[in-house]
Order: structure tokens, then sequence, then C-alpha cells
């Protein structure tokens, strides 16, 4: 079994995704990748990133992103519709996320993997 067992929703585009990829790279373990804009998570599996990181779902909104802003103004959405919008639109989702266990953080900065040690 693998010494650190990682998922990071990723977006290779970005650089704080490769940033927090590349931490993750030097810990070594067992990394699996989503590149999230290929394979965008469901409805359900929104609402358990939700639950891993302890967020709200419109806290895992690009609320200031520039399309976000574009397609939704400046509404700032309840639990379900945010889950609704990341379906929709999963490039506003925060990135990148990673996930270890029962937990998760925005790794941005990157440093915040750490708090996803034993």
């Amino acid at each position: 079994m693998a010494k650190n067992r990682y998922t990071i929703f990723h977006n290779p585009r970005c650089g704080k995704s490769r940033e927090a990829l590349g931490l993750l790279l030097k810990k070594g373990g067992d990394i699996k990748v989503i590149e999230y804009l290929k394979n965008p998570p469901s409805l359900e599996e929104l609402e358990e990133l939700s639950h891993l990181l302890d967020l709200e779902a419109m806290e895992m909104l690009r609320l200031k992103d520039p399309k976000y802003k574009a397609l939704f103004g400046a509404d700032v959405p309840d639990h379900y519709t945010a889950l609704e919008r990341l379906a929709a639109h999963p490039e506003l989702l925060q990135r990148p996320i990673v996930i270890k266990g029962s937990a998760a953080v925005i790794a941005r900065p990157a440093e915040r993997i750490e708090r996803l040690e034993d």
C-alpha cells in the first residue's frame, strides 16, 4: 500500500495547480490526477467535495472570475444552485483541490497540502 494516497483536481494550464502537483510528486506516493475540465465532476461528486472541504458550495466557486461575472453577475447562489453552476461550468471550480483520505483542501497556496498529513 502506498505511503501517501492523494487525489488532485487539476488544471494543467493553471500555475497554482501545477505547483501543487509538483509538491505532491516530490512527496511521493500514489497520486490520482483528475483533469476536471476534461472529466467534470458530477453533482454528487461536487457535493462530496463540499463535504470533504467543509465548505459551502459557493465557496468552491471562483466568484471573482470574469466568466462567473459575465454569466451570473454579482449573484451569490445558495448551496444547490452553486453545485449546479459548478457542474455546468467546471472552469469556475476553485483549484487545485487536493484530497487525502477523508479530508481535502483548496491548495492555494500549495503548502496547504501539509494540512492533510496524518
